[in-house]
C-alpha cells in the first residue's frame, strides 16, 4: 500500500516539439502530501515567465489561485493575480480578487445537478450559468 507523506513530489512535465518531435522538459509541477498541484513552475523561466500556487482547504477544494511573474532575474514577491475561491458545499459559488480588497470577479448560479436535487450528484449538471465582472451572464 502507498502512502503520502508531508514531503513535497515533483515531477517534470516535457513536451513534444510539433516540427522536430523532439521531447523538452518545459515545467516543474509539485504536490503536497495529498497529492494535490500546489506548484507549477517553469524549468528554466525567462522573463516574463508565470509561477502558479495553488491552495485547497481540508475538504480538498481549490482555495487560492496565484500567480507570480518572473522579472530581472528572480520571481517577484507579491503575486500579478490573486484569485480566491468561495463555495457552497462542492459547488463554486464566487470568485474573489485577492489583489483588490476580495472584489467578486465572478459569481455562479447552480440549479439542480442530475440527481435532481441542489448537491446529490455533487452539483454535476447543475450549473446554470455565471455572471463576469462586466455584469452580463453568461449561460453553460
Amino acid at each position: 500500500m502507498w502512502m503520502a507523506d508531508a514531503r513535497e513530489c515533483q515531477c517534470v512535465i516535457s513536451t513534444k516539439d510539433r516540427e522536430t518531435g523532439r521531447l523538452s522538459s518545459t515545467s516543474v509541477h509539485s504536490d503536497g502530501a495529498e497529492n494535490r498541484l500546489t506548484t507549477v513552475t517553469p524549468k528554466s523561466p525567462a522573463e516574463g515567465s508565470k509561477k502558479l500556487v495553488l491552495a485547497y482547504d481540508y475538504m480538498g477544494r481549490r482555495v487560492r489561485k496565484q500567480v507570480y511573474t518572473y522579472s530581472d532575474g528572480a520571481w517577484l514577491e507579491m503575486p500579478t493575480e490573486d484569485r480566491l475561491f468561495v463555495y457552497h458545499g462542492w459547488n463554486l459559488l464566487m470568485e474573489l480578487d485577492g489583489l483588490s480588497d476580495n472584489v467578486p470577479l465572478r459569481k455562479y448560479a447552480w440549479g439542480l445537478d442530475l440527481s435532481g436535487t441542489l448537491t446529490g450528484a455533487g452539483g454535476i449538471g447543475g450549473a446554470k450559468g455565471h455572471v463576469a465582472k462586466i455584469g452580463r451572464m453568461k449561460t453553460e
